[in-house]
């Protein structure tokens, strides 16, 4: 997950995945973050709720480099 993402406790992340199911992630991410005190960003909550890390929506072409100069 995001670094944001690990502010959250498990006890939290299941708290929001709860509250969201069966509804629109986007939707229910800007309802939790404009009423609950929580450390993170809506992006994060977004990733939270979907189960998804930032990694995951990097494109490919990203994943693939090697990290060596060439």
């Amino acid at each position: 997950m995001r670094p944001d993402c690990r502010k959250l406790s498990p006890d939290q992340v299941r708290a929001i995945r709860a509250y969201a199911k069966g509804r629109n992630p986007y939707t229910a991410a800007a309802e939790l973050h404009g009423t609950r005190e929580l450390p993170v960003t809506l992006k994060a909550l977004v990733l939270v709720i979907t189960g998804e890390t930032y990694r995951d929506l990097l494109p490919k072409a990203d994943m693939q480099d090697s990290g060596h100069g060439d």
